[in-house]
């Protein structure tokens, strides 16, 4: 039984908006403090902001804060009872480290792969990443054109687990 997709992308939209304003709220905090304090760290503390709201949403309560706010939940599709089935600790987990975990590589590749003294491995390891991140787009692109026809799975995160 299918959720009707303006649901699902309206849950999306709110938490894409939930974490501008959580990462907006949180840099206004060091408004005061010398400019550019936190950028050598930002996405470390963006991760950790990410996991504390994971722990008291997906974690806590099988849904994020637009899919509460829809009503809806996230359901363990590999469970074989007809019943609704909340994720498992498993996936929870994978969800944490394929979004959470994601992103941070994802920012924090280039100053990893960048002017390191081991020359051109580190080039090649930085283009295999560049490449994996494209291929990983293209395949999210994918998984929502296949979402808009089917309703389900929103996001390739959700269609892995």
């Amino acid at each position: 039984d299918a959720l009707p997709i303006l649901s699902q992308l309206d849950a999306l939209e709110l938490n894409k908006a939930l974490e501008q304003l959580v990462w907006s709220q949180f840099m206004q905090c060091f408004h005061g403090f010398k400019p550019g304090l936190l950028a050598r760290v930002e996405p470390e503390v963006k991760a950790l902001l990410w996991i504390f709201l994971w722990r008291f949403t997906i974690c806590s309560k099988n849904a994020t804060v637009g899919q509460t706010i829809m009503d809806i939940q996230y359901k363990n599709d590999l469970s074989k009872t007809p019943k609704y089935q909340p994720l498992s600790k498993q996936q929870k987990i994978w969800y944490l480290i394929f979004t959470v975990g994601g992103r941070w590589l994802e920012e924090r590749s280039y100053d990893v792969f960048s002017n390191h003294p081991f020359g051109s491995s580190f080039a090649k390891t930085k283009t295999l990443i560049n490449f994996t991140a494209g291929l990983l787009r293209i395949s999210g692109l994918l998984n929502f054109l296949v979402f808009l026809q089917n309703g389900k799975f929103a996001t390739l995160t959700e269609r892995l687990l």
